[in-house]
Order: C-alpha cells, then sequence, then structure tokens
C-alpha cells in the first residue's frame, strides 16, 4: 500500500469558531479560553509546521489536541506533540491506516483510540504473548522518491513499481514478522524521514558516502553500480574520459538536492572556488535532464550506466556516455554498489534484510529482476 506523504506548509489556518466560543470540556478537562487557543496553535504551527497537515488528518479539530494538553501531568506543549506524533507514526499502524481510508478520525473515537495506545505502551514488557497467539508484526515504513525510473517510479495504472521496490518486496514477503508500508514522498523528504525514525528504511538505489554512513546503517549492496558522463554527441570539449572533477570546471550540469551527485559536486566546488562546476538544482526528473544535455541546456550530467543504457533504450536520446576515472569514481561512489538506508536503531531489521537479500542473489530472484528492468544482470558479486 502507498501513503503519499503531506506536503509541507508554512501554515494552517485554526479552526473556523476558535475565537466564537469557548470549547465544550471533554471528559472533565477544563476548556481553554479562546486567547489560549490561539496561543497553542500559533505555537504548534511554529514549531511543527511540517506536520500540521497530518496532524489535522488525525484529529478533526485543534480542541482535541489541547484537550490532551490539559490533561497531561507536564502541560509541556512539545512533549505531548511529540508523544502524539510517535503513536500516529510507530505505535498507531493501523490508526493511521484508517485515517487514510476514512480521511478523518471521528472526535467522538479520540478518546477511546489514545486510550488504547496509551495502555498498549504502558504494558509491561515482561508479559508473555497468550498462548496459541499469533505474533504481531512490526510495521516497517519504507520510503521512496517515485523516481529515478527504472529504479522506482509510477506506472500508468498508478502503481509503484521498479527494480528498488520489486527487490525490496519480494525481501518482505520471506520476512512474515515484519509488514512493510511504501510511502512516497520528495527525495529530501527521505532523509529527514529516516532522522526522525518516522521511516525505517529508505528505498531509492542509494551511494555510500562519509556523510551517510555516519547517520545510516548500510548493509549488504542491493545493486552492482557505476556513474557516467553524459553529454550530447555533438559536444566533443570532453574527450572520451573524465579523469577527475577538475576536467568539469567551468561545465554545467542540473542535479536534485541530497544526491550523491549533487553532495560531491558541492564539496569539489567548496574546496575550488576558482575552478567551480556549474551546479544548478531543480526537481526534474532524469528523463527531463537528459532532454535537456541533447539539446544543449546543459552541458553534462552525471548518471548510473545502467540507468543511461535504459534511457538511450527506450527513448532514443542523441547522447554519449564518457567513462569516468578512478579518482572520479571514488569522489562519487566510496563502493561500486547502490544501498537501502536504514535508520539508526534497526540493527535487528538491518541484519534480517541483509540475510535474505543473499538469498535472493543466489536463487536468482535479484538476476531475474534486474533482467526484466535492465536486460542484463546487476546483481552485486559478493
Amino acid at each position: 500500500k502507498i501513503y503519499p506523504r503531506a506536503s509541507r506548509v508554512e501554515s494552517v489556518p485554526p479552526p473556523s469558531n476558535y475565537c466564537k466560543k469557548q470549547l465544550t470540556p471533554m471528559n472533565g478537562v477544563r476548556p481553554f479560553s479562546p486567547l489560549r487557543q490561539r496561543q497553542c496553535h500559533l505555537e504548534v504551527c511554529r514549531t511543527y509546521k511540517g506536520e500540521l497537515l497530518l496532524f489535522r488528518e488525525a484529529f478533526c479539530n485543534w480542541w482535541e489536541i489541547w484537550a490532551f494538553k490539559a490533561k497531561s501531568p507536564t502541560r509541556n506543549l512539545q512533549r505531548v506533540v511529540v508523544a502524539l506524533r510517535a503513536r500516529i507514526f510507530s505505535k498507531g499502524a493501523g490508526i493511521r491506516e484508517g485515517l487514510a481510508r476514512r480521511g478523518r478520525l471521528p472526535p467522538s473515537k479520540f478518546c477511546k483510540i489514545v486510550g488504547v495506545v496509551a495502555l498498549a505502551g504502558c504494558q509491561k514488557k515482561s508479559e508473555a504473548p497468550a498462548a496459541g497467539a499469533v505474533p504481531a508484526q512490526t510495521t516497517v515504513y519504507a520510503a521512496t522518491g517515485g523516481s529515478p525510473r527504472p529504479f522506482t517510479y509510477v506506472d500508468a495504472s498508478g502503481k509503484l513499481v521498479g527494480h528498488n521496490i520489486e527487490l525490496i518486496e519480494a525481501v518482505f514477503a520471506r520476512l512474515p514478522q515484519y509488514k512493510l508500508v511504501l510511502e512516497v514522498t520528495d527525495f529530501p523528504s527521505i532523509f529527514a524521514g529516516l532522522d526522525a525514525d518516522r521511516y525505517q528504511l529508505g528505498v531509492n538505489n542509494f551511494a555510500m558516502n562519509e556523510e551517510r554512513k555516519q547517520k545510516y546503517i548500510f548493509g549488504t549492496p542491493m545493486f552492482e553500480n557505476r556513474y557516467i558522463v553524459a553529454v550530447a554527441q555533438s559536444n566533443t570539449d570532453l574527450g572520451n574520459s573524465v579523469r577527475t572533477m577538475a576536467d568539469l570546471a567551468g561545465k554545467s550540469t542540473l542535479n536534485s538536492v541530497g544526491t550523491n551527485m549533487a553532495t560531491a559536486i558541492t564539496n569539489y566546488n567548496t574546496a575550488h572556488p576558482n575552478a567551480q562546476v556549474k551546479q544548478n538544482f531543480g526537481e526534474a526528473n532524469i528523463l527531463v535532464s537528459l532532454q535537456m544535455v541533447e539539446a544543449g541546456q546543459y552541458d553534462f550530467n552525471l548518471i548510473d550506466k545502467p540507468m543511461f543504457d535504459y534511457y538511450i533504450k527506450d527513448f532514443g536520446l542523441k547522447l554519449r556516455g564518457i567513462e569516468l576515472g578512478p579518482d572520479l569514481t571514488g569522489d562519487l561512489m566510496q563502493t561500486p554498489y547502490s544501498y537501502l538506508l536504514v535508520s539508526k536503531g534497526n540493527e535487528k531489521l538491518s541484519a534480517d534484510i541483509d540475510r535474505v537479500l543473499l538469498e535472493l542473489f543466489a536463487d536468482g530472484t535479484s538476476k531475474r529482476i534486474c533482467e526484466k528492468y535492465f536486460g542484463s544482470d546487476y546483481t552485486p558479486k559478493l
């Protein structure tokens, strides 16, 4: 199932009746005054603006958050909102799926559901499940940007497909203790979600670099990869080999924020302010970026070779690929592989995924998926 993430907003208008009348007490909770309601609303807007749409999906009116805050012994807004967030994303998988189906949570069910979640959170860890009970699945939220094709994309029927998607679904088909929930979000939000453990898994053909190694868990690679420089066939300035990033100085390219190529070029430009690569940022997909290179709008595009071959074959682009020297290859990726990203604290999940990936490599499942999307086998030779 795919649950698209709510887009970020700068502000959300308060409920239309927040200044017209005092709120009705809920379960004996004394309502806030209109002034205090307004203060709470502004405080939430300032601090949690990126999650307001989600909260509005979860609770019909702001008074439910305020009433819950009034019942909290600490009366600390930050702790309350963090608790609500944790219950929605971590323990409240059933609540969240219900919200996705119904659109909103009826106010009458607020106390009942929150109470059930609270009791679940307070249950002693030492309590063993009843005899014969089926162990509960752990929900794993995985994020993907929905591009680039054919690693991850939405097809004409609206289904999320691609090499990475089919491979991760094959992995979790052999891990019955987990329930996989895939979400499509913009690429930078994958990292923000992993940092907050909102997502436990990032699925977007990630390359390894030092910054990512410090923040996320890298396990068994899922794809053998290498980069090339894509240029127009009429472009002869770069010759047939690009040895270092300095060979690209003065040339222009288009990248998305947060990608491995963008990070490598940014690091080079910082270290070489007098011989920079002209890097531009945008949200254009890979096909559009390559078409811009073909038309001469940009000079080059750093791209995975399997993906470059795929686009040349399917779209007949008049481009040529230039091999990279070992120094530039090392700047772009520490290892010639692509990986899944697992958020810190989920070492057991990472180990389970690694075990099944090796099984898929051995029994030919990975080879079949690679050949389906690329026509060749890019299974890592470990």
